[in-house]
């Protein structure tokens, strides 16, 4: 039987900010990039009503 899961704790301060600055400068590699760019697109294309 699968445990339980736990609530994830709070961050904040020091931590919730360094956090968010970590979040903000994620670099990807060009072709990962280009494939998240890809997939944004199609996204788009067919969520448009």
């Amino acid at each position: 039987m699968a445990k339980p899961i736990e609530p994830t704790p709070v961050l904040g301060g020091k931590s919730a900010e360094s956090f968010i600055r970590d979040l903000n400068s994620v670099a990807y590699s060009e072709k990962k990039q280009f494939f998240l760019d890809e997939c944004g697109e199609i996204f788009n294309k067919t969520s448009k009503k």
